[in-house]
């Protein structure tokens, strides 16, 4: 049992440290796009009816941002402390995910943390990836 202890406290602890490498960012980079639409799909068509971004989006709501939606009119709380709580229950989704992956692989539970440990940089070039490939296709 202390075992498992030990491991569930590691695989919170790389979640929280990604936190602070790479980091986690609101009103910045991407989401100064998403943010007017998301007001948008939670207020209504007259929220933002004269915002180009929000009335003629490049891209549609993915699921990600329709929990985001779902969650403020469930709960009534601000987009940012929505977004804040669905990144730490995703990156340690995604952390969980390497460390079973890595068991699966007959790594030892402890090699296996080594493994997820890696979340964050297996995450920063997965998204540098996607965005050369939409860069070049576009």
């Amino acid at each position: 049992m202390t075992s498992r202890f030990v491991l569930a406290a590691a695989l919170l602890l790389i979640t929280a440290a990604t936190f602070y490498f790479p980091g986690h960012t609101y009103l910045q980079s991407d989401t100064q796009i998403y943010m007017p639409m998301l007001e948008r799909a939670h207020g209504g068509a007259d929220v933002l009816a004269n915002d180009l971004i929000a009335t003629q989006s490049h891209t549609g709501l993915t699921l990600y941002d329709e929990t985001a939606v779902f969650l403020r009119r469930l709960t009534d709380a601000q987009f940012a402390s929505l977004l804040f709580a669905q990144q730490i229950v995703f990156r340690g989704l995604g952390v969980w995910g390497l460390y079973l992956i890595a068991t699966g692989l007959r790594l030892s539970p402890y090699r296996a943390v080594f493994v997820a440990r890696h979340h964050d940089r297996a995450h920063v070039r997965a998204e540098s990836r996607l965005r050369r490939h939409l860069i070049v296709s576009a």
